[in-house]
């Protein structure tokens, strides 16, 4: 209904089945108070903040309840819209960043770094194997983590070598680990540590 719900006793409530009643711990002898608040997100209800209590004193008590759990209820749907909004500018950004990288493709790589890739022993002169140089260009420049696929033998340690030497981690070691050969249980902890 998008709005708050305060019930003084579940038991004495039919809205609450037995089964409702007993998970809530209310009694006849127990009175238990429940109170639930939507979450707002702009104009739309995305949840529920429920609460449930024995009661002490007047009912006042409840509705200062209610109006506390509707303030903390109003908290958690503007960070349920900030967290929308940021990931909107996330996925933005993430298109940008799609595009530049794609311009940057687009133009190819200086004859200097084309170079140092034929030197890291990728040679040949054809469309694929120059989009291949150009997207090793972009991936060493950036520091992202790199997931190379293929059959045996296509060259996939050749591009994470050339990869690597084209990077700001040349100078460090370059370590090639057969991740096939290693058991299931070992492969996680060889990985990450």
């Amino acid at each position: 209904t998008g709005r708050p719900l305060m019930v003084e006793n579940v038991a004495a409530e039919t809205a609450f089945s037995a089964a409702d009643r007993e998970v809530l711990g209310a009694s006849d002898s127990i009175p238990v108070a429940f109170i639930g608040v939507p979450i707002p997100v702009d104009s739309t209800v995305v949840g529920t903040l429920t609460i449930d209590r024995i009661p002490e004193g007047s009912s006042s008590l409840l509705e200062y309840d209610a109006r506390l759990l509707a303030m903390v209820a109003n908290v958690i749907g503007q960070t349920i819209k900030l967290h929308r909004l940021f990931a909107g500018d996330r996925e933005q950004s993430l298109v940008d960043k799609d595009r530049l990288e794609k311009q940057t493709v687009d133009r190819g790589p200086p004859a200097r770094e084309r170079k140092q890739l034929q030197a890291h022993g990728i040679i040949g002169d054809s469309p694929a194997l120059s989009a291949l140089l150009e997207k090793i260009v972009v991936v060493a420049r950036s520091n992202s983590t790199v997931l190379l696929r293929g059959e045996s033998g296509t060259g996939k340690e050749l591009v994470a070598k050339a990869i690597h030497e084209s990077s700001v981690r040349a100078k460090r070691p370059f370590v090639k680990l057969n991740c096939a050969a290693l058991p299931e249980t070992v492969l996680e902890s060889e990985l990450f540590g």
